[in-house]
């Protein structure tokens, strides 16, 4: 689902005519349109047990709350988007930190690290 927000958002960032007169605007919708992509396969790694996606869990969910901090440094500068700080902005910079903490559990490395049975 975080993968699915960050495709639309990114969407967003990129096609609204009063954010495309600032590269800035494209900049956070593009990178906010390759993580979401990056966080559908991390999705779907974990979802298979595949241990590559552990690493590329931390990178993305790091990806995600630095995106979020420029996201709400972006719209607080422009006058037209209003101000940055709310409850949504401060949640995308925290959540990401929770997941980095989950996927750092013994139990979730035992789940993607585990070896098939009859090797």
């Amino acid at each position: 689902m975080l993968g699915i927000n960050s495709v639309l958002g990114g969407g967003a960032w990129i096609t609204n005519p009063v954010r495309q007169s600032s590269s800035a605007f494209a900049l956070v919708g593009i990178v906010s349109l390759l993580v979401g992509i990056l966080d559908i396969a991390v999705g779907a790694g974990f979802f298979w047990a595949r241990s590559w996606s552990w690493a590329l869990g931390i990178l993305a969910a790091l990806v995600t709350g630095i995106l979020g901090a420029l996201e709400m440094n972006v719209q607080s500068q422009s006058l037209s988007v209003g101000i940055g700080f709310n409850a949504v902005n401060i949640a995308w910079i925290i959540f990401p930190l929770v997941i980095v903490y989950y996927l750092t559990t013994n139990s979730v490395k035992t789940y993607l690290f585990r070896k098939p049975i009859g090797c």
